[in-house]
């Protein structure tokens, strides 16, 4: 805690990608669900003074808890960073007041929107959380978390600056915890197409299906995910890495966190009820796929992931939802989850757009030629 000012001024940039995107999702949740929102002239200049109203009266622990386990992983986040080019003591107060000062913030802006009531119990409890963990990092240690990267691709075959697309596939997880249509399905865009232009104009870009060809377009909407997925984790492996292993793990992962995801909502009995004969036969085309595309040159496999995306996305779109859908949203009661269901929901919307985005901007980047 009273080290001297270290020579290095950068934090890793893992860190820095992670600290932005957490605080991201913070802010996502707390403006949950992001519509109706008043005009701004409704915050008036006593706009603070529920900092000062009595504590409210039916306040749970559930509250506190999820309130400062929120906030504690952005304190460490924020203090690791700001312990880079800082004294410790000086980054563990910055790092404090900085996420004070954007849990007020949040908090204040949520009188913009109905149904949402800031509160004082709140902010104290973020407050707590950051602080929290701001000292988690300052005990951990400055050297120590400035060498994580290194020593996880020492451990992992992650090439270096393979943060954002680490990130990317976190996010793609997340999305599965949000019911979808269709298995893998992200980028569902008819809903808000409803909200802007009226329900019927949804139902004329739907294309009926089959029962028969309804499971071969699953089968192909999961195979073009599989294959954009696969070859996004090839993009993030060190030259000369076995892609195979990585590959299957990140499909296993995505399908453990669906059959979790399926096992919540509708019992354990049901975990598996998303494995249709589409997903099925869609991860198996799909991994076939990969193993196939992964010879080509760097920059045509992020261009075959940019296509594969589009294709998804576009079927995705016009599939109606199977049956597992319906039974899963009409027992589906979100409860006090319902903030972090509007992030994974809003994650899933935006996901294969981020990935597009990030690949196209791979494939722009120079490639170095070898040294023979």
């Amino acid at each position: 805690m009273s080290e001297s000012i270290p020579a290095r001024t950068n934090p890793p940039a893992a860190l820095i990608v992670l600290t932005l995107a957490y605080a991201v999702g913070i802010a996502l949740v707390t403006l949950h669900p992001w519509q109706g929102w008043l005009p701004w002239s409704s915050l008036s200049a006593l706009a603070l003074a529920y900092l000062v109203e009595p504590w409210p009266r039916y306040w749970t622990a559930f509250d506190f808890l999820s309130n400062l386990l929120a906030y504690l992983p952005l304190g460490a986040l924020l203090a690791a960073s700001l312990m880079a080019g800082r004294r410790a003591i000086s980054a563990l107060m910055l790092s404090i007041v900085a996420c004070a000062l954007m849990s007020l913030t949040l908090e204040t802006l949520q009188i913009l929107l109905p149904g949402r009531v800031p509160s004082r119990a709140d902010w104290v409890a973020n407050v707590i959380g950051a602080a929290s963990g701001a000292l988690l990092a300052g005990a951990i240690g400055r050297e120590r978390i400035s060498r994580w990267p290194d020593r996880l691709r020492s451990v992992l075959p992650f090439a270096p600056g393979a943060s954002a697309g680490l990130l990317l596939l976190g996010a793609w997880f997340a999305a599965q915890l949000y019911p979808q249509s269709m298995t893998f399905a992200t980028g569902e865009l008819l809903d808000q197409v409803a909200l802007w232009f009226g329900p019927e104009v949804p139902e004329m870009l739907m294309v009926s299906f089959g029962v028969g060809t309804m499971a071969l377009a699953e089968a192909l909407g999961v195979a073009f995910t599989v294959v954009a997925v696969g070859l996004i984790v090839v993009d993030l492996l060190s030259p000369g890495s076995n892609p195979a292993v990585p590959v299957g793990i990140t499909i296993a992962l995505a399908a453990l966190v669906k059959s979790a995801a399926s096992a919540w909502l509708l019992g354990s009995g049901a975990a598996l009820v998303w494995l249709s004969a589409g997903a099925q036969g869609g991860i198996l085309v799909g991994a076939l796929a990969v193993a196939l595309l992964v010879w080509l040159p760097k920059r045509w496999r992020l261009m075959a992931a940019v296509v594969a995306l589009l294709v998804a996305t576009v079927l995705f779109n016009i599939i109606g939802p199977n049956p597992y859908f319906h039974s899963m949203m009409a027992l589906w009661d979100q409860g006090r989850w319902v903030n972090l269901n509007g992030l994974w929901r809003g994650t899933a919307l935006a996901w294969p757009f981020a990935a597009i985005l990030y690949c196209l901007l791979r494939a722009s980047r120079p490639q170095r030629r070898r040294r023979r």
